[in-house]
């Protein structure tokens, strides 16, 4: 089932203390794409679809029906339509054209009814992520007209992803700025903080986000590599870097090096 989920959904149902009920609205449009239940037949098809008890089920009909997500007929229930339920959270559709309106429309193919919610997590963060690609690609080819040859000594093309390349425009901007490369907010890096993702679904704090980021990790939807930077190419005793360690737990020592750990980087499959 192909399922339309604008984009900030989680975000507005949460801003409007709604997220049961869409997530729910979304799963009932997956089991029946029109949108109708018979009578008879609505209890045993969700709980054939999602395992939910009985009990659960009247609790979540009730509530859709309270906030008029669904309406009961002479012969069932009838889930309101796309539009409506977007109107209903806060979307503006006056200037849409066949649903293409002033938001981002994701298509997704939802398999696991349980799992819908951690589905559009992803399909959100990857198009955050994209978005800091195409601006980041604007910025890496303008810094990147600044080295001659476009080669590090390497001889290795500079490209989006590649460490090698992100070290070495690193090393240049940061050159140019009078900055330690492992301290700056640089504009070279493609991540979301745990903070960042909490506020991007209208969460309160960096641990939900987290929770998000493991769950969709768990999943296989994303993987997570952490950013090391190398503060120098000399060797330092390991009592350096416990006396560096004490003041900020971000330091590595890592084979007599001393690397410094600035954010998560997160990559989507």
């Amino acid at each position: 089932m192909i399922l339309k989920v604008p984009g900030g959904l989680i975000k507005k149902a949460n801003d409007n203390k709604k997220l049961s009920d869409v997530v729910f609205w979304y799963q009932l449009k997956s089991i029946n794409q029109q949108g109708f239940f018979k009578d008879k037949h609505i209890y045993s098809t969700i709980i054939s679809n999602l395992g939910f008890t009985k009990a659960k089920v009247q609790q979540k009909l009730s509530s859709l029906l309270k906030n008029k997500y669904i309406h009961r007929n002479f012969n069932g229930y009838n889930l309101i339509s796309y539009d409506t339920l977007w109107l209903n959270l806060g979307y503006d559709l006056s200037e849409h054209n066949e649903r293409k309106g002033n938001f981002k429309i994701f298509k997704i193919n939802i398999i696991d009814l349980n799992n819908l919610k951690e589905h559009i997590f992803y399909e959100e963060i990857k198009f955050n992520l994209k978005k800091q690609q195409y601006i980041v690609k604007k910025e890496f080819y303008k810094k990147s007209k600044q080295f001659t040859t476009q080669k590090n000594h390497s001889g290795i093309k500079l490209k989006i992803g590649d460490d090698k390349s992100f070290d070495m425009l690193l090393s240049y901007v940061t050159s140019k700025q009078g900055c330690e490369p492992y301290k700056i907010n640089n504009s070279f890096d493609i991540s979301l903080s745990c903070k960042g993702i909490s506020d991007m679904f209208g969460y309160q704090s960096a641990m939900s986000g987290f929770q998000i980021e493991k769950r969709l990790k768990n999943m296989g939807l994303l993987k997570i590599k952490k950013r090391l930077f190398l503060v120098s190419q000399d060797p330092i005793s390991y009592n350096t870097y416990s006396i560096l360690k004490k003041h900020d737990a971000n330091y590595i020592y890592k084979k007599d090096l001393l690397y410094y750990n600035n954010t998560n980087k997160i990559y989507t499959n």
